[in-house]
């Protein structure tokens, strides 16, 4: 099961890793859109923030850093279902949520961080569609798992509740795509470190 484990916890743990100091960087460089709590942070993290003269560029390097997270995740889900084939309309339902959403995310962070073309940048609606889209196949996939019984009881809740932790993580961190994807990452990260290797 290391090709489901290996990618929810390379995705997971940076997702993780990048939340505050992407979300700092953020502030930083665009102070007046920032929480002000997230600016004092930024100055309180300056050593992970300082790589560059300019703040900008020193966002830009944290999202193209952060558009590895969605392709992990993305293969990490696809592997899953792969080797539990969905029976029911739910889990099919799910499956659907979860592919497309990581996918449309994917690509909006890709387009949003790595292109400095205006209409290319409009992809980063991508994001919030594939975010908001994540947080019901989360939904979905957590009650699916509740009834089959392919994840532990524990590792089904947090999938089923990961979107509360995304909406309170998005007001605590003050960013997007960070704050929209932490709950997502965290139930894989946890899951995948939680669980036996054999049972993954």
């Amino acid at each position: 099961m290391k090709n489901i484990r290996i990618p929810a916890i390379l995705g997971g743990g940076l997702a993780l890793l990048l939340s505050v100091p992407f979300a700092a960087a953020f502030a930083m460089a665009y102070s007046e859109y920032g929480a002000a709590y997230m600016i004092r942070l930024g100055i309180a993290l300056d050593p992970l923030l300082s790589f560059h003269r300019s703040n900008d560029v020193v966002y830009r390097t944290y999202g193209q850093a952060f558009a590895l997270v969605h392709p992990l995740l993305w293969l990490a889900a696809r592997n899953w279902f792969r080797l539990h084939p969905p029976q029911t309309g739910r889990e099919k339902r799910a499956r659907a949520l979860l592919l497309w959403g990581g996918g449309l995310a994917a690509l909006g962070v890709v387009a949003d961080y790595f292109s400095y073309d205006t209409w290319l940048m409009t992809l980063f609606l991508f994001e919030w569609i594939g975010c908001l889209t994540l947080w019901a196949g989360c939904f979905i996939f957590g009650r699916a798992l509740l009834e089959n019984g392919q994840m532990p009881r524990w590792a089904a809740r947090l999938f089923l509740l990961s979107f509360l932790v995304s909406i309170a993580a998005t007001f605590a961190l003050a960013h997007f795509p960070s704050g929209p994807t932490f709950g997502y990452a965290l139930a894989w990260l946890v899951w995948a470190l939680g669980v036996k290797p054999q049972a993954a």
